[in-house]
């Protein structure tokens, strides 16, 4: 009985010695699953289908804009005018120009005010058609009898933020590509008048080395055919056989 009692008091401390080292492992395990991070999935795909969403948005927005602005056309170069109401003034431009009637709902100026120079203006028409046709027959203001209407007026289309910024890329890249078809074009000009002027060269030298042999060719001939007066007659001696075989001599 005693042995059993001895025995129990002996297990008792080891029992509750290995509680806490279990529950210790159990937080570890807890805190480890807990400060995981992330897949890489989990965190890429919310910043995806937001980025998707903006996109999406500002396309919308832009045609909505674009919309608005069908019915405006912007013509530059048009002068101030302080006695006339410009509202007037393009309409008759544009029925002189174009032969077309149209009516501008409204007028107004872009940029600040400046009474030196001939600003933008802002044209609403009542139809996008009409609008349409002005802008795709610009180019007829450049054969127009009336010289500042050639010279000065343009007619361009109301275009949203992103298309001016498509336009102004546009023009860049076609500047870009102009300069580098005019330099090639001065390589190409300038490597043509290289070998010309190498070409001409080597047929100077040729002809100048002909004509040098040609003078001394000349010079040694004129030379040996000169005649020295004062030179004495040339006579002859005459060797006969009896001499060579006179044994006195």
């Amino acid at each position: 009985m005693q042995e059993d009692v001895a025995q129990s008091a002996l297990s008792a401390p080891v029992s509750t010695s290995r509680e806490p080292s279990f529950s210790t492992q159990s937080n570890t395990v807890t805190l480890q699953q807990t400060a995981q991070p992330k897949s890489y999935a989990a965190v890429v795909a919310p910043a995806i289908r937001n980025f998707q969403r903006n996109v999406v948005s500002a396309v919308y927005s832009d045609l909505q804009e674009k919309e608005r602005r069908s019915n405006n056309i912007i013509i530059s170069g048009l002068k101030n005018t302080d006695y006339r109401d410009e509202k007037d003034v393009v309409t008759g431009m544009i029925y002189d120009e174009f032969g077309k009637n149209v009516t501008v709902k409204y007028c107004r100026r872009l940029g600040k005010a400046d009474r030196t120079q001939n600003r933008p203006i802002l044209v609403a028409l009542s139809s996008a058609e009409d609008a349409s046709f002005l802008i795709r027959n610009a180019r007829m203001l450049r054969q127009s009898e009336n010289n500042f209407v050639r010279t000065s007026i343009f007619i361009n289309a109301d275009l949203t933020p992103a298309e001016a910024l498509a336009a102004y890329e546009s023009r860049c890249a076609r500047r870009q590509r102009r300069a580098e078809q005019l330099a090639k074009a001065a390589q190409r000009r300038q490597r043509r008048q290289s070998e010309l002027m190498e070409s001409d060269e080597t047929t100077a030298g040729g002809s100048t080395s002909a004509t040098t042999s040609v003078t001394a060719r000349t010079t040694r001939s004129s030379a040996s055919s000169r005649l020295n007066p004062m030179t004495p007659s040339f006579t002859p001696l005459v060797v006969t056989a009896d001499v060579h075989n006179n044994p006195d001599t």
